[in-house]
């Protein structure tokens, strides 16, 4: 893998603007009714994220065609499952998991033997899960595709495609963890690397559980992986707020942290007040849950991928956190405050070109 470079100015331009664009889309449905959140998680997780993931697996300062195929193919699978066409959306997905494919095992191998070698170092093992993620991530969501569109080979509640593409999510997750353990440095003794194996396992297995649990509306199976899940994150921000080397990066991923401690919490709240009818507060923690989970923790890792090359670069960045936040704890009120939105969604697109444009020298 070639050493990586900064990235172009011309691909920063195109990410922030697929950025803005799903972040605006998430509010279009006050004005539209419409169900927009497809585009809304799309765009964000499976086009950008999981290009960003490519882009930063291969190492590029300019990417290759391959990867600006990707980037074109995840915008037009966006729109067209938008508006349900998916079997046109179906033959975009195809190319898009083979670029994944050979990405993934033109890094690492076809089956992720790392994951099974204690010498594996754990940043390594969850940049390859993310990668492996993604991958499957394509290949679950085409097969629930099929089966509700087409074919109807099994019929469950929670077996829809919405359900599937939150998997799109996951992969950006685990890239964000393999960037943070990268910090945490090489040199760790023995204790130290059997704890993050088991939080690399508790997490991976414990997010894979927790899924098929919701297919299967298993209510207090489901609160007791979401609780499982909740500590396990815990644990890792306390691990790395105590042992990542300390950067600027360090203080973005620790916000990002943060936002992934209340995205936890709001998904573990969630559950019980959907089960209990206590609206309207179901609803108001599955948004919030959506814009902090999105926005906050999956884009302070992006944040960071996406800049790597050009840090430490002159930005205060707890200014810039505090932006982020606010701008991320207000998004779920341009829900029920329309006119609130035309600032927030502003705000949010001084949040990305501050941050991908900020001068590379202090």
């Amino acid at each position: 893998m070639s050493p990586a470079r900064s990235m172009p100015a011309y691909l920063k331009i195109i990410l922030m603007s697929l950025m803005a664009a799903g972040f605006l889309f998430g509010f279009l449905d006050i004005v539209i009714p419409l169900n927009f959140e497809r585009l809304h998680v799309f765009l964000f997780n499976m086009t950008v994220g999981g290009f960003v993931i490519l882009h930063y697996t291969r190492g590029e300062g300019r990417p290759s065609a391959g990867l600006l195929l990707y980037l074109a193919l995840g915008a037009v699978y966006a729109v067209l499952a938008f508006f349900n066409r998916y079997g046109i959306a179906l033959a975009a997905a195809v190319p898009m998991w083979a670029i994944v494919e050979k990405t993934r095992t033109g890094r690492f191998s076809f089956f992720p033997k790392n994951f099974f070698r204690n010498d594996a170092p754990v940043e390594r093992k969850f940049h390859e899960a993310a990668l492996l993620c993604l991958s499957l991530s394509f290949v679950f969501s085409t097969v629930v595709v099929m089966n509700t569109e087409f074919f109807h080979w099994f019929t469950l509640d929670k077996l829809k495609p919405d359900v599937f593409f939150l998997g799109f999510s996951f992969p950006v997750s685990l890239i964000t963890m393999s960037v943070m353990f990268r910090y945490i440095g090489p040199d760790r003794p023995a204790l130290h690397r059997l704890i993050e194996n088991g939080i690399f396992w508790t997490i991976n297995i414990g997010v894979i559980i927790f899924f098929v649990f919701i297919i299967f509306g298993l209510f207090a199976a489901e609160v007791a992986a979401a609780s499982v899940l909740f500590v396990a994150v815990i644990f890792l921000f306390v691990y790395f707020l105590k042992y990542g080397a300390g950067l600027k990066q360090k203080h973005f991923l620790i916000s990002g942290m943060v936002f992934l401690l209340f995205t936890a919490f709001t998904g573990l709240l969630y559950i019980p007040a959907k089960a209990m009818g206590m609206t309207p507060l179901p609803e108001l923690l599955l948004k919030s849950h959506a814009y902090i989970s999105l926005y906050g923790w999956n884009l302070s890792g992006l944040f960071v991928i996406t800049r790597r090359e050009d840090f430490p670069f002159g930005m205060n960045s707890w200014k810039m956190i505090l932006l982020h936040w606010t701008v991320i704890m207000l998004a779920p009120a341009g829900k029920y405050v329309p006119a609130a939105v035309p600032f927030i969604c502003a705000a949010f697109i001084v949040l990305l070109y501050r941050y991908f444009f900020a001068r590379e020298k202090d």
